[in-house]
């Protein structure tokens, strides 16, 4: 989850950042929503004083209003905004994505030139991996902005790490799904419950998602084994080791669910499921070696390193209207696992209703609102071949339903 703000972080931002007249009326908010909030209204940050963490929200607030402006009507306001927050408070990977953006932006060449130089500054130095993750997936761009050479040295002094990023990002390719998913889980800090969600490399065909209960036996409905499509897919197209991309393979924790069920033309009408990355250590407790030998379950560590967060299972407001897409009923999002929610001719769907009520009956609890907050469990993203959305009949022999 984000990093809740201070309050006095919080009147600091706005002594700093807020036009006259403008009122935030939430007393202690969201890091990244603040951020976001000031500069929808058309306020500007300048980014001094700020945490490392609070200032990689605060890139992250005009990164995602760039990018969710596909249409670029928004490009002279996001440039102002961008052009009023002085990279040079920031560190290295920060300092990388301004850049990036002041190149998507068009900046003037006087503008970006202080931003490249504190970039050149920065790629001189020894790089943590986000930087690196940052650094790799915009190779060209970063190039074609400028630092050809200093692209070329900083591959050249992290060649390893290099090749380690290669290998992931095209482990799909490598037909990285694994043979017998119902083994996979020894150990886990959520009492045995695991969330199974079998994706296409194709991550804009319909996923499909089943529970496993704590005795090792999946939760049925009916005569067979619980379960509902969900997607994995992102609306701007992006792969998994980019910010807003799809979901990444991997393991997860299922952390109870959010406060409130707000959002709801995004999120849908239900509470949704906080999905916190497993760390490496996490994971070699859970996979057995010879999982832990193959390249699927690093989507997910990769992404993690990138800085990706937030990611959730929830509904939707919004409806699919393309009668002939590739995943009916089911919406994009940026990073999470959306699930159907809304009317479609005859038929009401309201599947996250139905997940939450299946996780709380798989713990033993009470089917109720209040015991949302208490569901627990390991989630495991992992890939299927084939074509089409992932169907029951074809997982069922692989998880031995």
């Amino acid at each position: 989850m984000r990093k809740l703000i201070s309050l006095p972080l919080y009147a600091l931002v706005l002594s700093l950042a807020s036009p006259s007249g403008m009122a935030l009326t939430l007393t202690a908010p969201d890091v990244y929503d603040v951020f976001r909030s000031i500069l929808e209204r058309g306020g500007n940050v300048n980014a001094l004083g700020l945490t490392r963490v609070d200032a990689k929200f605060l890139v992250d607030a005009l990164w995602d209003m760039v990018a969710e402006d596909q249409s670029g009507v928004r490009t002279a306001e996001a440039l102002k905004r961008w052009e009023a927050i002085d990279a040079s408070a920031f560190e290295a990977p920060e300092r990388v994505r301004m850049l990036l953006l002041g190149l998507k932006l068009q900046a003037e060449e006087s503008q970006l030139g202080k931003v490249r130089n504190l970039v050149q500054t920065s790629l001189s130095g020894v790089l943590d991996r986000r930087t690196l993750v940052i650094v790799f997936n915009h190779a060209q761009a970063l190039r074609d902005g400028g630092l050809a050479a200093e692209i070329a040295e900083v591959e050249l002094r992290n060649s390893e790490f290099l090749e380690s990023y290669k290998t992931i990002i095209g482990a799909r390719t490598h037909e990285a799904s694994f043979e017998e998913p119902a083994s996979i889980i020894q150990d886990s800090k959520s009492g045995g419950i695991v969330v199974f969600v079998a994706c296409r490399p194709d991550r804009s065909r319909p996923c499909l998602l089943t529970i496993r209960q704590k005795n090792s036996k999946f939760l049925k409905t009916g005569a067979r084994a619980f379960h509902l499509p969900a997607l994995a897919y992102s609306r701007l197209k992006l792969p998994f080791h980019h910010e807003n991309g799809e979901t990444p393979a991997g393991v997860y924790f299922i952390d109870g669910v959010m406060p409130l069920a707000d959002k709801q033309l995004e999120f849908g009408r239900n509470r949704r499921l906080i999905l916190n990355f497993a760390d490496e250590a996490a994971v070699k407790k859970i996979l057995p070696e010879r999982e832990l030998q193959k390249n699927w379950w690093q989507e997910s560590l990769l992404a993690r390193t990138l800085g990706r967060s937030n990611l959730r299972v929830h509904g939707t407001g919004i409806q699919n209207t393309d009668r002939a897409s590739s995943h009916p009923f089911l919406v994009p999002s940026v990073g999470c696992l959306k699930l159907r929610e809304g009317s479609y001719d005859t038929r009401n769907y309201d599947d996250q209703r139905i997940l939450l009520d299946a996780l709380m009956r798989a713990q033993g609890l009470p089917v109720r609102p209040t015991n949302e907050t208490q569901i627990r469990a390991t989630l495991v993203i992992f890939h299927v071949s084939g074509e089409g959305a992932v169907t029951l009949d074809e997982i069922e022999p692989m998880l031995n339903l």
